[in-house]
């Protein structure tokens, strides 16, 4: 377990001291520890179990799955925002060759010990700037998630918190959608709350509408 934070030169904890978020090691798991406030909040990521579990086994009705639609059978996806891959898993259900990127090397690492635990055999995670590897994914389909403001559910507070709290900054969503639309073989999928106007640049070819997201799919011709 220290040897993985070793390899991205990243402290980790046992029983930190001073306010703040860790790293930590807990019961052999990598996991992330806010001190900060009472009682103290922990986070592990669990791909068997709880709702990231829920979001790899079950129906595939959702409006992302809609957006991506009906793919060949040899198709590439790249989640090019991987975040805690509560979308990668989703993706996952496609069946269909899935890479997904991460640039945040904390995120990164909780995710790949997760899998481990818990292979997605038709997923492959990359660490590094999205815009960096998406020339060498060689993706039919691309799915963008900006990290945007919106109402946060109960159910997924505490990953939202964590994440808004530890990523660096985040690459700009125009330069995202600029390379994506650059690379994708057949389309570009974006991810937005429900009533924010498209990312500036081309106009989406249309949209799957959500209680409080919109999905809007870009063609590539």
């Amino acid at each position: 377990m220290h040897q993985l934070a070793k390899e991205f030169l990243l402290p980790l904890f046992e029983q930190p001291e001073e306010p703040g978020i860790y790293l930590a090691c807990e019961n052999d798991r990598l996991c992330l520890l806010d001190n900060t406030k009472k009682p103290l909040m922990k986070l592990h990521l669990d791909f068997a179990h709880g709702r990231l579990g829920y979001r790899l086994k079950g129906s595939g009705s959702e409006d992302l799955l809609k957006a991506i639609g009906k793919l060949p059978d040899e198709a590439v996806i790249l989640d090019a925002t991987m975040g805690f891959a509560e979308d990668t898993l989703l993706l996952a259900k496609t069946g269909k060759r899935l890479i997904a990127c991460e640039q945040d090397p904390v995120v990164f690492l909780l995710v790949r010990e997760a899998l481990q635990l818990s292979p997605v055999e038709n997923l492959q995670i990359q660490y590094g700037n999205a815009i960096d590897l998406m020339p060498s994914c060689h993706a039919d389909v691309i799915y963008l998630d900006p990290m945007f403001l919106r109402k946060i559910k109960a159910k997924e507070k505490k990953e939202i918190q964590f994440l808004q709290q530890i990523v660096g900054p985040a690459t700009p969503a125009e330069d995202l959608l600029k390379a994506a639309l650059d690379h994708a073989k057949m389309k570009v999928v974006v991810k937005r709350a429900s009533k924010a106007a498209p990312i500036s640049g081309p106009k989406p070819s249309y949209q799957i509408e959500g209680k409080s997201v919109r999905f809007d799919v870009y063609r590539v011709d």
